[in-house]
């Protein structure tokens, strides 16, 4: 089992309340072969043809905030509950 799958399979279980490194949170939506981007404001923005059109993501993607609690280089915790919902999509689990 790979790193991702390890951080994927443990934020399925329980998200962690004070969010998670973004390295990490960007390990796991590339293992998931999205395509990740950074903006200017160290916003990491997903997306994977697979949500198009899905109701949680219609539009394909989402955001994912590296500051939070104001601490930089950090995914808020709402962001990863995002990554795990996007990943039953594209796995076919929901």
């Amino acid at each position: 089992m790979t790193k991702a799958e390890k951080l994927l399979n443990q934020w399925s279980q329980r998200v962690p309340p004070d969010g998670v490194p973004c390295e990490d949170a960007v390990l796991v939506m590339e293992s998931l072969e999205m395509t990740v981007t950074t903006d200017s404001q160290n916003h990491k923005y997903a997306r994977h043809p697979k949500l198009i059109g899905s109701s949680s993501f219609p539009l394909g993607g989402f955001r994912v905030n590296c500051h939070a609690k104001g601490k930089q280089c950090v995914a808020h915790p709402q962001a990863v509950r995002d990554i795990v919902k996007a990943a039953k999509i594209i796995k076919g689990d929901e």
